[in-house]
């Protein structure tokens, strides 16, 4: 259809909200597989104040309504007839970020807003390699952790852009990336050193396992002696003390320093654990033994101060906890 006259029926059914100052407007085609447009966004911004408005609008029995078309199943993606030949595409929040890309000559896409998750079809994405920018701020980066576990499971290699590091305002996206880094290439985009890698599933992944074949923790295994050199010289020294007292095994007790240490401190230092992959410091142990090996008594010279603080803490909660029911 010809885009003068889609802006003329735009501007036609968004009148109350140009009269109230929104009067910069985008329009974001949505169409199917084969190109065929199947309704569109209206994105109206008020230059003054900033603020944003985003209605559909549709052509049905003759008529132009402000409404999405009624779908069979979930909604379109945006920029669907571009996804079907593409191995690699990148996900955005909103269209105008989608369009920016494209003008780049990158393969975009978006699915709407952060609310438009339940109700958009991503089978389109099966298999493909997915980066995913998510808007800064809090909302932003929970959808895109809600998309990325889900493009995992359909078999996607998903990639997540740190946004952290970009030193974006609050709420900034793609195209206030854009603004300040105007000279920005598709390869820039893709060779932002900031992209984490959330899961190597792949096209091309076997749907075999990719595990070993799990030990039996029934069976004897013959020991090897625990790397003791290995221990910074504070926490062996604690270890060897409390194996002196209480007899238990050495790798038991070690378990239990380092579990301590880590809770103690996940909370304030991260691990760079490869190039694009960081997280933090938090370790997991889990320790059978046979009864009278003093697993508890062993673990608590380690974990002491641990308990001790949270009780304080949960006496001090008390009142607090009281008022509030």
């Amino acid at each position: 259809m010809d885009h003068k006259l889609i802006e003329t029926k735009a501007r036609a059914l968004c009148k109350s909200l140009i009269n109230k100052g929104c009067t910069e407007i985008k329009i974001h085609e949505y169409t199917d597989v084969n190109s065929v447009v199947l309704y569109w966004k209206i994105r109206l911004t008020n230059p003054t104040t900033g603020e944003k408005e985003i209605r559909p609008m549709s052509f049905q029995d003759d008529n132009w309504v402000p409404k999405e078309p009624i779908f069979e199943g979930k909604k379109p993606l945006y920029g669907l007839h571009l996804l079907k030949d593409s191995t690699a595409v990148i996900f955005v929040e909103g269209e105008s970020c989608a369009d920016a890309l494209s003008n780049l000559g990158l393969i975009a896409t978006t699915s709407g807003g952060t609310s438009s998750f339940s109700s958009t079809d991503f089978e389109p994405l099966r298999n493909k390699i997915v980066y995913l920018w998510a808007d800064n701020d809090p909302p932003g980066i929970d959808f895109m952790n809600t998309v990325s576990n889900h493009l995992s499971d359909m078999g996607c290699q998903v990639f997540m852009l740190n946004i952290k590091e970009l030193n974006l305002p609050n709420k900034g996206d793609v195209v206030d990336w854009l603004k300040v880094n105007p000279e920005a290439t598709s390869q820039t985009i893709l060779t932002i050193p900031y992209w984490q890698e959330l899961s190597n599933v792949g096209a091309t992944r076997s749907e075999e396992s990719i595990w070993e074949p799990p030990m039996s923790i029934l069976e004897d295994y013959d020991n090897e002696p625990y790397p003791k050199d290995f221990l910074p010289p504070l926490i062996r020294a604690a270890v060897d003390e409390v194996q002196a007292f209480v007899q238990s095994p050495y790798a038991m007790l070690a378990s239990s320093a380092i579990s301590a240490i880590s809770l103690a401190s996940q909370a304030y230092f991260d691990v760079q654990r490869a190039e694009k992959l960081e997280g933090p410091c938090s370790s997991y142990f889990l320790t059978i033994a046979e009864s009278g090996e003093r697993k508890s008594t062993g673990e608590g010279f380690f974990t002491q101060s641990i308990k001790e603080f949270e009780r304080n803490k949960a006496e001090e909660a008390k009142p607090f906890i009281k008022e509030y029911k």
